[in-house]
């Protein structure tokens, strides 16, 4: 996949990873487009905001669409989505969709039902009401990585009431920053392009994780393709992530893979699944954020729920502590939290937005913090490094199975650039190895100093036991164990 889909991918990417300025006011030395009604005068300089809940005459939507070639829709229509697509279609609009719009799921709808979906283009802004909670540096960073890191086309910069936060001081800072990162573009270049076979490759390097574990689970992930191509992304990134898992952490156990080669191949195969399933949704649906990937939620959350249980399984806990108690809560709380940060559209702490923000200046690119924190377990879990009770040994089998997950979910998100996506899941790596070695060689440290004085001092003249009798102690530790 890095080889034969990746180049392919960054080459198409490279042509339009580039947005342009959309202003709410024009700005001296700002090179950007202004935002403008409908009933405005026809202009290239121009692009339309229009809201759809206004207007009930289907004469006056066509008369919009054939003065006005480029503008973003927002608000629901009185007629069908399949009506206003037709318009749409009929006139070649070039169409835009506004990001995190509260009013935008009709929207999508139109957009879904085009026959051209390549005339579709993306727009982020913050919204006035939010920009009290913004300063200047943080507020040109989400505009910045809004094109970095999900290729939006278009960032409409609007005036809102704020003393932290400035219209043209951001109006200039973001300009400044896109030309200085060789990001900005005078014209709208909408996400599309095709790669041959690059579907079939992804499908094929699917079928092939999958039969590393199970025929079956392969066999039916070739029926759910028949059927339904947007229910097999979903399946192959949960079965796929349980079969390669499994598969490799079976083998280590077997003594067949090192652990650290395990622990390496693990990563590498999850980063081929992630490819493998973003080269099946190479299409203008996906790449402009139309059609989204399904099921982020639970792709993430069956493969560390099913190794928890077998977990418990394999080693039942017959009477749970006070300690063990604790454990669960936190994990379960844990768990809360880590879905609620997964998804199309997730929460995120102030707290954590703001540390995002210094990782992205100084990294391009974030690492997810759910591989940072589970990375360290997966190390702990191979090596087996658990402590006495059978609680924390399945928290911590469970926990180190997320970066899996997580890994395939990153390439899940298609409107990024794929470069971003394999940096960020090389950070990942690479930090979370180095927090998981350190804490490695600290419980190893700490163990071996509570097990030194556990030692049982000799008394002068003490008799040591013989050869015979020291070989027959370790083999009945030897059995014990």
């Amino acid at each position: 996949m890095l080889l034969f889909y990746f180049p392919g991918r960054y080459r198409a990417e490279k042509a339009i990873s580039k947005a342009s300025i959309l202003l709410e006011e024009p700005v001296d030395g700002v090179d950007g487009f202004i935002l403008d009604t409908p009933e405005s005068n026809p202009s290239e300089s121009k692009i339309i905001l229009l809201d759809l809940s206004k207007y009930k005459d289907p004469e006056q939507l066509k008369k919009f669409f054939k003065n006005h070639r480029i503008m973003i829709l927002t608000g629901a229509s009185y007629f069908s989505p399949e009506e206003l697509a037709g318009m749409l279609d009929y006139y070649r609009v070039l169409t835009g969709f506004m990001e995190f719009d509260e009013r935008g799921m009709y929207v999508r709808e139109v957009l879904k039902a085009r026959k051209y979906p390549e005339l579709v283009f993306r727009v982020h802004f913050i919204k006035p009401k939010e920009y009290p909670n913004y300063t200047l540096e943080p507020a040109v960073q989400r505009y910045i990585r809004a094109v970095r890191e999900r290729s939006v086309d278009v960032l409409l910069i609007m005036k809102g009431e704020s003393e932290s936060l400035d219209y043209i001081d951001l109006v200039k800072n973001v300009y400044s920053r896109l030309k200085e990162e060789n990001l900005f573009s005078n014209t709208i270049n909408s996400s599309r392009y095709t790669l041959t076979d690059s579907g079939k490759f992804g499908f094929f390097t699917g079928l092939f994780s999958l039969l590393s574990w199970n025929l079956i689970v392969a066999i039916g992930y070739i029926v759910t393709v028949i059927f339904s191509h947007t229910l097999s992304l979903t399946y192959l990134a949960i079965f796929g992530s349980i079969s390669l898992f499994f598969f490799i952490m079976r083998n280590i156990r077997r003594g067949i893979f090192k652990p650290w080669v395990g622990y390496v191949t693990l990563f590498l195969a999850s980063l081929g699944l992630g490819l493998a399933i973003n080269a099946q949704m190479v299409s203008p649906a996906y790449q402009n954020g139309i059609l989204l990937f399904r099921g982020v939620k639970i792709s993430l959350i069956v493969l560390p729920v099913l190794v928890f249980a077998l977990e418990l399984l394999r080693r039942p806990v017959k009477k749970l502590s006070t300690g063990d108690y604790v454990l669960l809560a936190l994990f379960a709380f844990g768990g809360v939290y880590y879905l609620l940060r997964s998804g199309n559209y997730s929460f995120v702490l102030d707290a954590e937005r703001r540390f995002r923000d210094f990782l992205d200046s100084i990294l391009i690119v974030r690492p997810r913090f759910k591989e940072i924190i589970g990375y360290p377990f997966l190390i702990l879990s191979i090596y087996r490094v658990y402590t006495k009770s059978g609680i924390s040994r399945a928290i911590v089998a469970s926990v180190g199975s997320v970066p899996t997950v997580s890994v395939i979910n990153t390439f899940c998100h298609t409107t990024a650039p794929l470069w971003t996506l394999v940096l960020r899941s090389v950070y990942g790596f690479i930090f979370g190895s180095i927090i998981g070695i350190l804490a490695f060689y600290t419980i190893k440290f700490f163990e071996k100093i509570k097990k030194r004085g556990q030692e049982p001092i000799a008394e002068p003249g003490m008799n040591e036991p013989d050869k015979g009798e020291s070989k027959s102690v370790e083999s009945a530790s030897g059995k014990e164990g």
